[in-house]
């Protein structure tokens, strides 16, 4: 508030001085008026329209209000202005990014990359190259965003999944563990490594980084599921299905964690607790498993299980 106070006087004293309207555009976002930050905005980038800052605020403006077509109009204009406003190039490079419309995404990474070398964007661009497919253009963004800064923990990470997608195990763990080295409370990184254990059918290890995750993170379903698994992959039956029960805590509707506990169930011949649990995994949301589904209609109907739904 008594920022608008004196950003007004400003205004008062000199209507064709920009950057007053500008800030005052930027309070009145802050303070989640979007109609009166609208007008300031326009009132700035209407008093000088070569103003840079002016049209990237108006952009952020129209974008709070879903304006997206006048918002990345507002953001392509900064950029013409000031080519060196990185935070609009981010801003272009999320929206297309959200659209699908990768290799402009990465046109405007790249634009931002040639003003500063930051290790947040070539992380981000190393997880778009992921999503494209490009996973040794990944590699390189990552390697160069650890080269900017060494301690940036998801860059660690993603450089991990990378060389474990590649197969290339030892490299992966070493990354899982540098960022543990930074952050002692990573659940991503022990996770990876538990998943990288498992894959090797180091099932001892995996458990241990599972329960460290889980230690670090206890409301991560996928955590406690990958735990299930690996204890079902040593025998330890009763705990598998602690953990998957302790998944339906968590989230009620978790598939893969349904779908076991009803095979645990069928083989100990416990027909009706089978078929609750196949009924609960047929009512959560469809499109995955196809195969697993038909087999839990296929038990409904050969024991007469009757699903509320």
């Amino acid at each position: 508030d008594t920022a608008v106070h004196y950003l007004q006087q400003a205004i008062a004293k000199d209507k064709k001085y920009a950057s007053p309207h500008n800030h005052l555009a930027a309070v009145y976002l802050a303070k989640g008026n979007t109609e009166a930050a609208l007008q300031s905005a326009k009132r700035a980038v209407k008093t000088d329209p070569l103003f840079a800052d002016g049209h990237y605020n108006l952009g952020l403006i129209h974008q709070e209000m879903k304006n997206l077509a006048e918002a990345e109009k507002e953001f392509k204009r900064a950029t013409v202005l000031n080519p060196q406003l990185v935070p609009t190039h981010l801003r272009l490079a999320e929206m297309y990014r959200s659209r699908g419309e990768f290799d402009l995404a990465v046109i405007r990474y790249r634009l931002a990359l040639n003003v500063i070398n930051d290790p947040k964007v070539w992380k981000d661009l190393g997880d778009l190259y992921l999503e494209m497919g490009e996973n040794f253009k990944a590699q390189n963004a990552f390697q160069k965003s650890l080269e900017a800064d060494p301690s940036t923990e998801d860059s660690h990470i993603q450089l991990g999944i990378f060389y474990l997608q590649q197969k290339r195990f030892d490299e992966a763990k070493a990354e899982f563990e540098k960022a543990i080295e930074i952050n002692p409370k990573n659940e991503k990184a022990y996770f990876s490594i538990g998943t990288l254990e498992m894959e090797q059918g180091n099932l001892t290890a995996a458990i241990e980084a599972f329960q460290r995750a889980k230690a670090v993170n206890p409301a991560d379903a996928n955590t406690a599921y990958n735990l299930g698994l690996a204890y079902l992959q040593t025998g330890k039956t009763e705990k598998a299905q602690d953990e998957w029960e302790y998944v339906l805590t968590i989230n009620a509707g978790y598939p893969r964690a349904l779908y076991n506990l009803a095979l645990l169930a069928a083989k100990q011949g416990k027909v009706q607790e089978a078929g609750r649990r196949y009924c609960q995994f047929l009512n959560a949301p469809e499109g995955e498993f196809p195969s697993e589904r038909a087999l839990a209609q296929k038990f409904i109907e050969q024991n007469h299980i009757g699903c509320q739904n």
